[in-house]
């Protein structure tokens, strides 16, 4: 039995794209994933499945002062260092982390408490998992493409 050459088929040019897609892959998914947060942020929620119709909406303030610093100002923003430490924290093929670190009460705003309302900006989304689905096809597309 012998085998054809078969007309625009280079397994060694598909190796080397596969090897250079498999290096750019987990920086791509990462920057995709800090993206979709952040956007999630600026709109007010809607960026998890927890917050799919959006953060609830911050109480009347007690203070005229306080009333008048909040008019027009997105949800949990005052000094923006919250939204700002949204970062890619690990990337490796194997295991991407986005999310914050310095700021301390960040996961209690993002899980909730007995006395706090949850407004949840990082966690499972359905909308973010086919984003990092359609990207990995793209990405493949361009090595398999005969």
């Amino acid at each position: 039995m012998t085998l054809k050459k078969t007309k625009g088929f280079n397994f060694d040019k598909i190796k080397t794209d596969f090897v250079v897609v498999k290096s750019k892959i987990p920086l791509r998914l990462a920057n995709d994933v800090q993206q979709h947060f952040l956007k999630g942020f600026r709109r007010g929620g809607g960026s998890t499945n927890a917050s799919i119709g959006g953060w609830t909406k911050r109480k009347t303030s007690r203070s005229a002062r306080e009333r008048k610093r909040s008019v027009g100002r997105a949800l949990l923003v005052r000094s923006g260092k919250m939204r700002s430490d949204i970062k890619k924290r690990k990337i490796s093929f194997n295991n991407i982390t986005v999310g914050t670190r310095s700021i301390p009460y960040a996961g209690y705003i993002n899980d909730g408490t007995e006395k706090m309302v949850q407004r949840e900006f990082i966690g499972d989304s359905r909308v973010l998992e086919r984003k990092i689905e359609k990207r990995l096809l793209r990405e493949f597309d361009k090595v398999f493409k005969i």
